[in-house]
């Protein structure tokens, strides 16, 4: 009979399929976000400002909200179980009656720099780079549609009757094709269900507290070829003394060299975890 010694190699081998299919939750912040304030000319912006509106403003301007999320950081081949958006009010409610939905963005835009006027609902003039009601990238790139070009398609909505957090929830699926499609990440559009209702002031993501909050939970999934790759990362055996034991990984099995000595005996040709 065989003896083969692979303390480390089953060590490892456990440790890396214990993590193939695990469910992590990780929390994505906005890289950048603006409001789109409804004008003729598209020469109306306030990227820069710390907080988001959704409604409608004093002089019955219309009011949406932009914002994207890098979602990169989330492993390649990971399967997205659920999604939701965080926002969070930052002043006293003047009409709950309305929700907030959101919708996927269809065409690239920039947050620009421009400050608001000192109350914010009615933006100040754009600058290069803004971006505006008719323009997705001032003033040289214009929106297929003005206010915005975003899909049809209800990504989620959620009513705001209280001050405090409110969560969109049910984003998997657009999450899930932004990290697939990362040239179509260009985030969601906030509006309100009734764009007549008095606007909504969210945190953005320079607010010191009501930041927005994407909230991923995945299934990070190892290629089984890794396996095998990880396996053999222990530079440090030997090259002398080598032996082959078959290592099986759910579906398949691998043929590795590993060295002897190790600190566990097997006494079996064929290792399987």
């Amino acid at each position: 009979m065989k003896t083969y010694y692979c303390h480390f190699i089953g060590l490892s081998l456990f440790s890396v399929m214990m993590s193939h299919g695990a469910l992590i939750s990780t929390n994505l912040y906005a890289v950048q976000d603006a409001t789109l304030y409804s004008s003729a000319d598209g020469s109306v912006a306030g990227g820069g400002d710390d907080r988001l509106f959704v409604g409608r403003n004093g002089i019955n301007g219309l009011l949406r909200s932009l914002l994207q999320f890098d979602v990169s950081s989330l492993p390649n081949g990971a399967v997205i179980q659920s999604a939701s958006l965080q926002l969070t009010t930052v002043h006293t409610l003047r009409d709950g009656s309305s929700g907030v939905s959101a919708y996927r963005v269809m065409q690239a835009w920039s947050e620009g720099s421009t400050m608001p006027q000192r109350g914010g609902g009615e933006g100040n003039p754009a600058v290069l780079g803004d971006v505006t009601w008719l323009h997705s990238t001032y003033s040289n790139t214009l929106w297929s549609v003005a206010g915005g070009d975003f899909s049809s398609t209800l990504s989620s909505s959620v009513a705001v009757n209280a001050e405090g957090v409110h969560t969109l929830s049910g984003l998997a699926g657009d999450v899930q094709f932004m990290l697939d499609n990362p040239d179509q990440n260009f985030g969601w559009a906030l509006l309100r269900k009734s764009e007549s209702s008095h606007a909504i002031k969210f945190g953005s993501r320079t607010h010191v507290s009501g930041q927005p909050v994407l909230q991923v939970t995945y299934e990070s999934v190892i290629p089984e070829p890794q396996v095998v790759g990880i396996l053999l990362v222990g530079s440090f055996f030997s090259v002398s003394n080598r032996r082959k034991i078959r290592i099986q990984s759910k579906t398949r099995f691998y043929d590795v060299r590993v060295d002897a000595p190790f600190s566990k005996r097997v006494d079996k040709t064929d290792a399987v975890f």
